[in-house]
């Protein structure tokens, strides 16, 4: 989640209507009086700034799509190929293929999060 024009406003408008005097009279302790006040504006961001839920499994990395899939698929060919022929040199260019898929796969899905 991004930090928008309308968040940022909406948060200082929060800390600008608390009232922290509240906090000063009920404890003179400084340690005690920073816990409450680092509380109450983690309180305030969880309830103004919403949050974005990333369900994940472990078997399944969130930036594998279908991209990923082909260019996998694409391996078994020239594999097998290779394999018989005892030439590897086409599994290699695809390999390396699959390498440039799959980090392109990662930069979208870092993009996506920060978006």
């Amino acid at each position: 989640m991004r930090w928008t024009d309308q968040l940022v406003a909406a948060l200082k408008n929060a800390l600008d209507d608390a009232d922290w005097d509240m906090f000063r009279c009920r404890t003179d302790d400084v340690s005690k009086f920073t816990e409450a006040v680092v509380r109450f504006i983690g309180k305030l961001v969880d309830n103004t700034i919403p949050r974005a839920t990333i369900k994940t499994f472990p078997n399944k990395k969130p930036w594998v799509d279908k991209t990923i899939h082909v260019a996998l698929n694409s391996c078994t060919a020239p594999y097998n190929a290779g394999i018989i022929s005892g030439s590897i040199d086409e599994y290699k260019s695809v390999a390396y293929g699959v390498r440039r898929v799959v980090i392109e796969a990662k930069l979208r899905y870092g993009r996506k999060l920060q978006s």
